[in-house]
């Protein structure tokens, strides 16, 4: 999309461009999909103890991803770090570390260990938003996205794998609840990011999601212990 803006395609057909290669990529993966059988679950069970911290902290790691996603071309726009038709190149960046980093998660994690992963993976996390903020130079931002990239990457497969292996709840209903927390996180978030932009500002609500995010590192050793 950035890349059919930046050399002038309408927005119109640059938007079907897109949403028709999406369109075809679900075709393709459709057939290739697993057909499992549930066993039936007739009791909601509300999840708690670690699974809960587990959902909770997903939750912010998808906020802040969510956040970069919807609000990352605007910030830099807001700063004039960029022009409005190549904004997208931050997050491109922050895509493209972030397939990297959890291409290799699990060469990283057992070289330095969940625990390590989770705090180092929220302070890069922390620093890449900080320097998004304070960048005066293009470049220097979007070395800001690939930080958040790689930092974020590794901590939500992480989350899931508590989640699998804990004794508070059955695996299956820990991973369900994880999961639905962590992605009220990515349809929550944006809006809750829009709400404190209009409220303060924009950079002042990305501030605010470094201290959300600095949950992960000082809560990494009691999810990490389980």
């Amino acid at each position: 999309m950035t890349l059919l803006l930046s050399v002038g395609v309408p927005l119109v057909m640059t938007a079907t461009i897109g949403a028709t290669l999406a369109l075809l990529a679900m075709l393709l993966t459709t057939p290739r999909l697993l057909h499992v059988k549930v066993a039936d679950q007739s009791t909601f069970v509300f999840p708690h103890g670690i699974v809960l911290l587990l959902g909770l902290l997903a939750g912010i790691t998808f906020l802040v991803e969510g956040a970069v996603l919807d609000w990352g071309a605007l910030l830099v726009i807001e700063r004039q770090l960029t022009t409005p038709q190549s904004a997208g190149v931050g997050y491109i960046l922050f895509s493209a570390a972030m397939v990297i980093a959890r291409l290799t998660g699990g060469h990283i994690v057992a070289a330095l260990g969940e625990l390590w992963v989770l705090i180092l993976g929220g302070i890069v996390t922390i620093l890449g938003i900080a320097t998004v903020l304070l960048a005066t130079l293009p470049l220097v931002a979007l070395v800001g996205f690939v930080l958040i990239g790689l930092g974020s990457a590794n901590l939500v497969p992480i989350f899931f794998s508590v989640a699998g292996r804990q004794t508070v709840m059955p695996a299956s209903l820990a991973i369900a609840s994880v999961t639905t927390i962590a992605y009220s996180g990515v349809l929550v978030g944006p809006a809750m990011i829009g709400f404190a932009a209009d409220l303060m500002s924009l950079p002042m609500a990305f501030w605010l999601l470094t201290l959300l995010i600095a949950c992960v590192p000082f809560t990494a050793f009691a999810v990490t212990k389980h």
